[in-house]
């Protein structure tokens, strides 16, 4: 982890201006990252899916379409047998961006999807942040 947050190399991939995933290479070990990350970590109460999207476009549809995309990652997971209980999604739209939203580059990094972790054991964890806040282990 980084920070509270399962700390997953690459992104969930999904169609422009959609909620759904893109059958990936990428996606699929993201996703398969957090399905066993859960499976193996009992410990591991409640995670945040948070969707987060780049500043291109319209912000209440910006926040929709984020709010989506977290709905569908929760689906998939708890399609491979994820207790529903144990996740919850938001989304951030473009509130919480990593990089400036000056160049393509920097807007392909803040389009993403973060898994964290809210609750291990009944408590907060170290590093434990709101939902759509900066992790300070994250940003620079």
């Amino acid at each position: 982890m980084r920070g509270a947050q399962l700390d997953i190399p690459g992104e969930i991939e999904f169609d422009v201006g959609a909620a759904t995933i893109k059958d990936t290479a990428n996606s699929q070990a993201v996703l398969n990252a957090v399905l066993h990350a859960l499976t193996t970590s009992p410990t591991i109460g409640r995670v945040r899916v948070e969707g987060h999207t780049d500043s291109d476009g319209n912000p209440q549809g910006n926040l929709a379409l984020s709010e989506k995309r977290a709905g569908t990652v929760i689906a998939w997971l708890t399609g491979k047998g994820i207790d529903a209980k144990r996740l919850h999604g938001v989304g951030c739209g473009a509130r919480d961006p990593l990089v400036p939203n000056t160049s393509a580059e920097n807007k392909q990094k803040n389009r993403r999807t973060e898994f964290d972790v809210e609750d291990v054991d009944g408590r907060k964890p170290d590093g434990y942040t709101d939902a759509c806040v900066p992790n300070p282990a994250l940003h620079h």
